[in-house]
Protein backbone atom coordinates (compact mmCIF):
# COMPACT_ATOMS: atom_id res chain seq x y z
CA UNK A 1 0.00 0.00 0.00
CA UNK A 2 2.67 2.36 0.69
CA UNK A 3 4.53 2.13 -2.67
CA UNK A 4 1.20 2.54 -3.97
CA UNK A 5 0.63 5.81 -2.50
CA UNK A 6 4.33 7.19 -3.78
CA UNK A 7 2.64 7.01 -7.52
CA UNK A 8 0.56 8.98 -6.67
CA UNK A 9 0.72 12.77 -7.98
CA UNK A 10 1.09 14.96 -4.92
CA UNK A 11 -1.64 17.26 -6.22
CA UNK A 12 -4.30 14.36 -5.81
CA UNK A 13 -3.80 14.12 -2.17
CA UNK A 14 -2.93 17.60 -1.25
CA UNK A 15 -5.31 20.79 -1.18
CA UNK A 16 -4.49 23.01 -3.89
CA UNK A 17 -3.16 25.82 -1.56
CA UNK A 18 -0.86 22.58 -0.22
CA UNK A 19 0.13 21.99 -3.96
CA UNK A 20 1.04 25.51 -4.59
CA UNK A 21 3.09 25.79 -1.00
CA UNK A 22 4.63 22.55 -1.73
CA UNK A 23 5.72 23.41 -5.48
CA UNK A 24 6.83 27.22 -4.30
CA UNK A 25 9.11 25.20 -1.65
CA UNK A 26 10.64 22.84 -4.15
CA UNK A 27 11.61 25.00 -6.55
CA UNK A 28 14.78 27.27 -5.15
CA UNK A 29 15.76 23.29 -5.08
CA UNK A 30 15.63 23.03 -8.33
CA UNK A 31 16.88 26.19 -9.41
CA UNK A 32 19.66 25.86 -6.89
CA UNK A 33 20.95 22.45 -8.54
CA UNK A 34 20.80 23.85 -11.67
CA UNK A 35 17.86 21.42 -13.02
CA UNK A 36 17.05 23.59 -16.13
CA UNK A 37 13.79 21.04 -16.36
CA UNK A 38 12.74 21.02 -13.06
CA UNK A 39 13.36 24.95 -12.76
CA UNK A 40 11.21 25.65 -16.28
CA UNK A 41 8.93 23.15 -15.26
CA UNK A 42 6.99 26.00 -12.41
CA UNK A 43 5.91 27.89 -15.25
CA UNK A 44 2.97 26.82 -17.86
CA UNK A 45 3.78 26.54 -21.85
CA UNK A 46 1.94 29.85 -22.15
CA UNK A 47 3.87 31.55 -19.04
CA UNK A 48 4.70 35.49 -19.48
CA UNK A 49 7.09 36.83 -16.82
CA UNK A 50 7.05 40.75 -16.43
CA UNK A 51 9.64 42.44 -14.84
CA UNK A 52 10.16 46.23 -14.28
CA UNK A 53 12.64 47.88 -16.95
CA UNK A 54 13.00 44.31 -18.82
CA UNK A 55 10.97 43.10 -21.72
CA UNK A 56 8.42 40.57 -21.04
CA UNK A 57 9.56 36.96 -21.36
CA UNK A 58 7.58 33.77 -22.74
CA UNK A 59 8.17 30.34 -21.50
CA UNK A 60 11.62 30.16 -24.33
CA UNK A 61 12.68 33.25 -22.76
CA UNK A 62 12.19 32.39 -19.20
CA UNK A 63 14.10 28.92 -20.09
CA UNK A 64 16.90 30.54 -21.90
CA UNK A 65 17.99 33.31 -18.98
CA UNK A 66 17.48 30.42 -16.69
CA UNK A 67 20.01 28.46 -19.03
CA UNK A 68 22.46 31.37 -19.48
CA UNK A 69 22.11 32.01 -15.81
CA UNK A 70 23.43 27.66 -15.11
CA UNK A 71 25.84 28.35 -17.65
CA UNK A 72 27.75 31.66 -16.30
CA UNK A 73 31.20 29.76 -14.43
CA UNK A 74 32.16 33.06 -13.18
CA UNK A 75 28.78 33.86 -11.03
CA UNK A 76 26.27 31.63 -8.76
CA UNK A 77 23.03 32.42 -8.60
CA UNK A 78 20.93 30.89 -5.29
CA UNK A 79 17.33 31.36 -4.12
CA UNK A 80 16.24 31.43 -0.39
CA UNK A 81 12.86 29.48 0.16
CA UNK A 82 10.11 32.02 -0.49
CA UNK A 83 8.42 33.51 1.95
CA UNK A 84 4.51 33.11 0.71
CA UNK A 85 2.37 35.73 2.12
CA UNK A 86 -0.89 34.60 0.83
CA UNK A 87 -2.39 32.54 -1.91
CA UNK A 88 -5.71 33.16 -2.81
CA UNK A 89 -7.41 30.26 -4.87
CA UNK A 90 -10.48 30.42 -7.69
CA UNK A 91 -11.59 27.18 -9.85
CA UNK A 92 -8.65 26.47 -11.86
CA UNK A 93 -7.03 30.35 -10.98
CA UNK A 94 -4.92 31.20 -8.20
CA UNK A 95 -3.20 34.72 -6.90
CA UNK A 96 0.18 34.04 -4.76
CA UNK A 97 1.66 36.85 -3.00
CA UNK A 98 5.36 35.81 -2.26
CA UNK A 99 8.85 37.26 -1.66
CA UNK A 100 11.77 35.38 -3.59
CA UNK A 101 15.48 36.40 -1.95
CA UNK A 102 18.11 35.95 -5.10
CA UNK A 103 21.54 35.78 -3.80
CA UNK A 104 24.71 36.09 -6.07
CA UNK A 105 28.06 34.69 -5.42
CA UNK A 106 31.50 35.09 -6.99
CA UNK A 107 34.57 33.20 -6.12
CA UNK A 108 32.23 31.92 -3.39
CA UNK A 109 31.47 35.32 -1.75
CA UNK A 110 28.40 36.47 -1.60
CA UNK A 111 28.01 39.42 -3.93
CA UNK A 112 24.98 40.48 -4.23
CA UNK A 113 21.40 39.65 -2.40
CA UNK A 114 17.88 41.17 -4.60
CA UNK A 115 14.98 40.74 -2.57
CA UNK A 116 11.91 40.00 -5.29
CA UNK A 117 8.67 41.55 -4.36
CA UNK A 118 5.78 39.38 -6.53
CA UNK A 119 2.44 38.34 -7.31
CA UNK A 120 2.00 35.00 -9.48
CA UNK A 121 -1.00 33.78 -10.96
CA UNK A 122 -1.28 30.14 -11.47
CA UNK A 123 -3.07 28.10 -13.89
CA UNK A 124 -4.05 24.74 -13.18
CA UNK A 125 -2.97 22.53 -16.06
CA UNK A 126 -4.89 19.67 -17.87
CA UNK A 127 -2.87 16.96 -15.81
CA UNK A 128 -4.29 18.52 -12.95
CA UNK A 129 -0.72 20.19 -12.04
CA UNK A 130 0.01 24.33 -10.94
CA UNK A 131 1.95 26.17 -12.98
CA UNK A 132 2.88 29.95 -13.18
CA UNK A 133 0.46 31.45 -16.16
CA UNK A 134 2.07 35.18 -15.33
CA UNK A 135 4.82 36.13 -13.35
CA UNK A 136 5.25 39.37 -11.95
CA UNK A 137 8.12 40.75 -9.45
CA UNK A 138 9.29 43.94 -9.02
CA UNK A 139 12.80 44.72 -6.10
CA UNK A 140 11.69 45.30 -2.81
Amino acid sequence: MRALLLLIPIWLLASDTEEITLVLNQWPKDFNSKNLEATCGLFAPNAIAVYPDAKDRDYEGICNTFKAIFKDPALTFTYDAPNIKEIIVDKDMAAVRLIWVLRVFKDNKQIQSVTEIGLDVFQKQPDGSWKIRISSAYPG
